[in-house]
């Protein structure tokens, strides 16, 4: 394989795991508010929307590190 196409692949490879952090976070945003929602009488639901905070905020980490190209995409 030539040198040229092995760092595109390496680019979709990142901008595909991008996008599906992004879709993640999306999905772990509308968890967050509905646990919110519930928040104020079940300590279950708190515990849950901090865990995912804390995950998606790992998430989004990552994301901008894809992005910028600091790290490599998971082959």
């Amino acid at each position: 394989m030539e040198t040229m196409t092995f760092v595109r692949t390496l680019e979709a490879r990142a901008l595909l795991e991008a996008t599906s952090i992004v879709r993640l976070v999306d999905a772990i945003d509308a968890m967050i508010a509905d646990a919110d929602r519930r928040a104020s009488d079940d300590a279950i639901a708190e515990h849950c929307a901090m865990s995912w905070r804390r995950r998606r905020d790992a998430l989004l980490t990552e994301h901008a590190a894809l992005v910028s190209g600091a790290i490599e995409p998971s082959c």
